[in-house]
């Protein structure tokens, strides 16, 4: 195989994957399209009508030209087949991959974390019910959490390698 085989799969798993968000979001898309409202409120239909639509004609079109869109992102020149990759190698990419999907819950939890304890110092919001014994426990375990993602990330050849020598 190619690479632009390799990035065809990926431009339909991310097909995939846009039709399982659009599947998470159906009640609230299904609530402004029936009733004309989001939680109690009232909205235009088309405020969600058009990235809706959006949203399945990009996975259809994904899902049924990915070769097409795969050779025109990649150049020819780049379109050889690969070298395999040796066990060190991968484990550094497999690393890397588990540091940066887990950094996105990190950095999404640091950011609500961080406007919680921001708005709590406001006098017009209560914070004391977001800042209570649990609420200072999942900070603290936010912090670990963003400090595991940078060694993963940032350790992630000296991991392999210390992962390769305790399996031999």
């Amino acid at each position: 195989m190619k690479v632009h085989h390799y990035l065809a799969l990926i431009i339909r798993f991310f097909a995939i994957g846009i039709l399982v968000y659009l599947v998470g979001q159906f009640a609230i898309y299904y609530e402004a399209f029936v009733y004309g409202t989001v939680n109690g409120y009232e909205i235009t239909k088309l405020v969600f009508a058009i990235p809706w639509t959006l949203l399945i004609i990009v996975a259809l079109v994904f899902w049924l030209f990915p070769n097409k869109m795969a050779r025109t992102i990649l150049r020819t020149e780049m379109d050889q087949t690969p070298e395999p990759v040796n066990a060190h190698a991968l484990l550094t990419i497999l690393i890397l991959a588990l540091g940066f999907y887990f950094s996105y819950f990190a950095i999404s939890d640091s950011v609500y974390w961080l406007m919680v304890v921001n708005m709590s110092k406001n006098a017009a919001f209560d914070g004391g019910m977001f800042l209570d014994d649990q609420g200072r426990a999942s900070i603290v375990a936010t912090v670990f959490e963003v400090a595991t993602c940078l060694i993963l990330i940032l350790g992630a050849k000296s991991l392999a390698k210390l992962a390769m020598k305790i399996s031999r």
